[in-house]
This record gives structure tokens, sequence and C-alpha cells, in this order.
């Protein structure tokens, strides 16, 4: 399993052309400029910053790749990123290791990942977000209707 895990991993971050992002900003150049992979090095508890990211994700036609480790994101940031994952877009790869989404955050995002619109997703890393019996209980009832996720991390 440990392989395993590393295999995919290290696909995944081949797989893209990656940037990194050290403000929002800086991130709505990169998607316009029609990267396909950002990795987000900032803090985001903003509501106006998930606005804004929502914005141009929803328009990127590229970006599909999202990489938020160690951004902060609390229980608030996972229902933003929710209704960014529940719009049309092209998402594979989301990674949120090291972030506090918690049980409540685990569950918006499990119920939006039930959505046709995440049907594009493959790759989900939630390790390290403080996610306990119950959000484990939520991504379960995910995965019983999910046939197209290769990947979840939910290590601690």
């Amino acid at each position: 399993l440990v392989t395993r895990t590393k295999m995919s991993t290290t696909f995944y971050s081949k797989k893209f052309n990656w940037e990194t992002s050290v403000s929002v900003k800086h991130a709505v150049k990169l998607v316009e400029a029609g990267t396909e992979g950002i990795a987000f090095r900032l803090s985001l508890d903003s509501k106006d910053d998930w606005a804004i990211l929502s914005g141009c994700l929803k328009a990127s036609t590229s970006c599909k790749a999202l990489d938020f480790k160690g951004c902060g994101i609390k229980q608030d940031g996972a229902f933003s990123l929710a209704q960014i994952l529940s719009d049309e877009n092209l998402i594979q790869y989301l990674y949120m290791y090291d972030n506090q989404i918690g049980d409540n955050g685990t569950r918006v995002i499990a119920e939006c990942l039930q959505s046709s619109a995440a049907a594009s997703l493959t790759y989900i890393s939630l390790s390290k977000n403080n996610i306990g019996d119950i959000g484990a209980r939520y991504i379960g009832e995910f995965l019983e209707n999910n046939n197209s996720l290769l990947f979840l991390g939910l290590g601690s």
C-alpha cells in the first residue's frame, strides 16, 4: 500500500505542468495563462479570496490540479472549496494535505463530490485534516457511489 501511494503521488505530480502561487492575484494570472496545476502556498481564509478563485477556476479550460498543502484551510474554506468543486470544471487532482477542515468540512466536500460536476476528480488527499470517525463515515458514503476516484489519502 505504501508503494502504491508513492506511485500515485509521483504519477500525478509529474502529470501536470505545475506552478506555485503565493497570492490569489498570482493564481488568477496562472489560471488565465493556461497553467494545468497550481500549488498554493498562502493562507486562504478570506471569503473574497475564495470568490476570486472560484470565478477564475469556473472559467478555466486548462486547470486540472490544485495543491492546497498547508494553506490553513478550515471548515469555512472547505465550504468555499466545495462550491468550486461542484461547478463544472476539469479538476482531476485535489491535494489538501495538512489543513484543518475537520468533520464538517469533510462532509461538505464529500457531498459535493457526489455530484456529476466533480466526476473528473481521480485523486484526493485529505490527510492531516483533523478528520474523525464522523468525517470518515461521510467519505465512506461518498465512496459507495463513486466509480472515478483512483486515489484517496486519509492518513493522520
